[in-house]
């Protein structure tokens, strides 16, 4: 899998994880690497770098194994992911009823 920028790069993770309900943690980060993991124990493993001389950020590794269990609460589900996940929903329908969005979103609309 090829992403044109880092931005996309951490915005593809945090997305990942929200909808797998697993809480990733960056391990090691600098201008050329990502190194992301789950829970110590788990085998998850995802690796992201940029090739010398490339524009664009590559997956070297992914191991997509958990022995972990699903989480309730997620540390990516910040207001920012919300609100952009939710933005397009409210734009298509500005008149949506407060409980008629939630349930959307507890249907896992926000995909």
């Amino acid at each position: 899998m090829i992403f044109n920028t880092r931005f996309k790069v951490k915005k593809a993770m945090k997305t990942f994880s929200m909808v797998n309900k697993n809480n990733l943690v960056v391990k090691y980060i600098d201008l050329t690497r990502f190194d992301v993991r789950c829970i110590p124990g788990c085998p998850f493993c995802l690796k992201v770098s940029k090739p010398k001389y490339r524009n664009h950020w590559q997956v070297v590794t992914f191991k997509n194994r958990h022995t972990c269990r699903r989480i309730a609460t997620n540390r990516q589900a910040t207001t920012e992911w919300i609100s952009n996940k939710i933005l397009p929903l409210l734009r298509h329908t500005p008149t949506i009823v407060g409980s008629s969005g939630l349930r959307i979103i507890k249907k896992g609309g926000l995909n």
